[in-house]
């Protein structure tokens, strides 16, 4: 719902100026893309060991990381398309981002007060609520990490009891947005999701997606994108992984390693359910385990790339994002041309 609402004024205002309404919602998704790319390129900055590198490598690092997400021609197609995705992949990066810094946060501190510890919570719920007000897999991401913030905190002797409520009243502010389905509901729009009726049990059958249960249980990719995935996903995905595991094994005491055991595991259960969901173009789904794989480069590729002088390691990324952008960027456009076509 909030992506409709806030969508619906965004191609408003952005039609106001001139441009067709197909090209305003196409903008509008391009937007959840920058705001995704920023937000992750900021979370691969901050999981850079301090001390490794310098300010100037840690940039590279991340900047290169991020050009493996930003120029991916599954993400790129997904980026400039009518569709959730984008906006989806932006509070992805948020709610890791928001948790490293919370996990940070408990694991340094030998008390934590109590006005911190309650802006955090509601932070949290707040975040949490945007994501399963928006897209019903970010449930995937929120429970391993919510589980080791919790556990963190009792560990840690920080637990209060209030502080799931606090959680939960966060969570409700965004989440009664769910209300303007029933609104809908009973006041259609000229054109709005057939399968929403005027009924309570048609709107809660929405919230629950319902109508998607007969896809559970397959996996059915067209030939088309099996092999964007065979060419874009699958290499990466399982390189991803399984450098997430190992560095996430030999960090042992270190205080990033909660936080990339949470985000392992957040991966496997996406890629669990994608491969368990039969629709015919999976692939935007695998974006989510593609992003939370790729945190592991930062925290491993930092001591190789400190041993570069800065002119070195500048030219270094600048080529390896260049070849990207070369072999990359023309399928994204040929994939854009066949979904106008």
């Amino acid at each position: 719902p909030l992506y409709t609402i806030l969508g619906h004024y965004f191609c408003t205002a952005i039609h106001g100026l001139g441009a067709s309404w197909a090209l305003a919602a196409n903008l509008w998704s391009a937007l959840g893309a920058a705001a995704a790319v920023a937000l992750y390129n900021a979370l691969l900055v901050r999981l850079v060991p301090s001390g490794t590198v310098g300010r100037f490598q840690a940039f590279l690092l991340a900047l290169l990381v991020t050009a493996l997400l930003a120029l991916n021609p599954i993400w790129l197609a997904n980026s400039i398309q009518a569709e959730v995705y984008s906006w989806h992949a932006s509070w992805v990066a948020a709610a890791c981002l928001l948790a490293r810094r919370l996990i940070r946060g408990i694991q340094r501190s030998e008390r934590v007060e109590t006005r911190g510890l309650a802006t955090g919570a509601l932070a949290w719920g707040v975040l949490s609520g945007l994501g399963l007000a928006h897209h019903l897999t970010s449930v995937l991401v929120l429970a391993p990490l919510t589980l080791a913030l919790f556990v963190l905190l009792y560990r840690g002797g920080h637990w209060r009891g209030w502080v799931v409520p606090v959680v939960t009243g966060g969570a409700v502010l965004p989440l009664a947005s769910y209300g303007f389905l029933y609104y809908r509901a009973h006041n259609p729009a000229a054109f709005q999701w057939p399968l929403l009726e005027p009924t309570f049990q048609s709107v809660i059958r929405v919230i629950r997606a319902s109508d998607y249960a007969v896809l559970l249980g397959g996996f059915r990719p067209t030939p088309e994108q099996s092999r964007l995935l065979t060419s874009f996903v699958y290499p990466y995905l399982a390189a991803g992984l399984l450098l997430l595991a190992i560095v996430a094994a030999r960090l042992r005491s270190h205080p990033l390693r909660a936080f990339l055991w949470s985000v392992l595991l957040a991966a496997v259960l996406q890629v669990f359910f994608v491969f368990n969901y039969g629709v015919i173009d999976p692939a935007a789904y695998f974006l989510t385990p593609l992003m939370l794989g790729f945190l592991a480069i930062p925290v491993a590729g930092a001591s190789i790339l400190g041993r570069l002088a800065r002119p070195a390691a500048a030219i270094a990324v600048a080529v390896m994002i260049g070849v990207m952008g070369v072999l990359w960027v023309p399928t994204a456009i040929e994939t854009r041309e066949r979904c106008i076509k």
